[in-house]
């Protein structure tokens, strides 16, 4: 996400912006894959309990990330190419976003590593781990 940030600065990495929330993607399908083949139909269970609520979460957090960073690049676009007028662009505004959604991805990984804290006896049983 703090990529996210780091890219919405320029004019030329839209991208590259827009395929962040590919790879976030394609991270919890590798990971949602070991999980069915170490654990079977039993995995199945612990994916839908314990990594899909937090994997939906922050996916959806990194493409507000990168809706924003595409967002900011389009208006450095602008401001460089036609009008010149560098007041357009609101750097305040644009970091203070990326502060909450970093807090809201902050809170989303200590809930769940909470839950998965509280109900690891659960599942080590549930499993045969």
């Amino acid at each position: 996400m703090i990529l996210c940030a780091v890219l919405g600065s320029g004019a030329f990495f839209q991208p590259i912006e827009i395929i962040i929330p590919a790879f976030k993607g394609v991270g919890v399908g590798i990971l949602l894959a070991e999980v069915y083949y170490s654990s079977g139909l039993k995995g199945i269970i612990c994916s839908i309990l314990l990594i899909i609520p937090y994997s939906a979460v922050s996916a959806l957090i990194v493409s507000v990330a990168a809706r924003e960073a595409v967002y900011m690049s389009n208006t450095v676009a602008q401001c460089i190419f036609r009008c010149n007028n560098y007041d357009k662009i609101d750097f305040d505004l644009y970091l203070t976003k990326y502060v909450i959604l970093l807090a809201l991805l902050a809170a989303a990984a200590l809930a769940d590593s909470l839950i998965t804290y509280l109900s690891a006896d659960i599942w080590t049983g549930l499993l045969d781990i």
